[in-house]
């Protein structure tokens, strides 16, 4: 299969790429940086440009005549109080991680569309949303609904084209020990904040591989027959999600702010 994935210079991305490659799938990620590596094969393209998207995928098209899986993987995170974010940093995180995501889905549909006539539910999309997407986490809230808005696109997106033979899916991994980390934006100053993010950044430091993101992403497109259009990976955010949809929702948010707003 030819699959094209956003943000794969680096982190779930790159593992992601790479995984698909190794196993003898045609893989194209697209970033503002990096270079052909291994079987993986490298296109410049910032997807908050729609028309750097645009030809992307189109040149994708052109030389593989389809492209069958896509991965929007493409993100990055800013925190810090909601009061007094910087409107361009505000304006850059939707821009990237929930616009960047609708314009490549946008542009591959085609070609999508295509794939799913010759082997209906087999073409898929697959938005790395994050388990901020459910439990919204204080000082990273412009991150968390930008994760939201993620799921939902798979949840809408998986009804409309489920009957053209396409499916949508999003994947809520929860922390992760990978660049993304040290590239976090942040403005600082409010003590709370500062607090809440150390703690947060402590716990990704101690996450799970991106590796293990890349597997469950490739089992997601690539094994199974049926899969959830929305999952997450590990015992332990299956359960806190499981938890904080159970509980009322007033005290499940107030356990939320005792471990990361205090």
């Amino acid at each position: 299969m030819v699959v094209v994935i956003s943000g794969g210079s680096s982190g779930i991305g790159r593992q992601t790429a790479h995984y698909f490659a190794e196993r003898g799938h045609t893989v194209y990620e697209l970033s503002r940086t990096g270079s052909d590596a291994d079987k993986v094969r490298h296109c410049t393209c910032d997807v908050s440009d729609e028309a750097a998207v645009q030809k992307a995928v189109a040149g994708i098209g052109a030389l593989e005549g389809q492209i069958d899986l896509v991965v929007a993987n493409a993100g990055f995170g800013i925190s810090g109080p909601f009061v007094g974010t910087p409107d361009r940093q505000m304006t850059d995180q939707y821009e990237v991680n929930v616009f960047g995501a609708a314009r490549l889905v946008n542009a591959a549909f085609p070609y999508l569309s295509k794939a799913a006539q010759n082997a209906p539910g087999k073409a898929r999309v697959l938005f790395v949303s994050s388990v901020a997407a459910d439990i919204a986490i204080p000082f990273q809230a412009h991150y968390s609904a930008t994760k939201a808005a993620l799921k939902s696109f798979a949840l809408a997106l998986d009804n409309e084209w489920r009957p053209l033979g396409i499916r949508a899916l999003a994947l809520l991994p929860g922390d992760t020990k990978t660049g993304f980390t040290d590239a976090r934006v942040k403005f600082t100053g409010d003590p709370r904040a500062d607090r809440s993010v150390a703690r947060m950044e402590t716990d990704e430091t101690k996450g799970g591989e991106a590796f293990a993101v890349a597997r469950r992403i490739y089992r997601l497109l690539a094994e199974k027959k049926n899969p959830k259009v929305v999952s997450t990976l590990g015992a332990k955010y299956a359960a806190a999600l499981v938890l904080f949809k159970w509980l009322p929702l007033r005290l499940a948010n107030y356990l939320v702010g005792t471990l990361y707003s205090a």
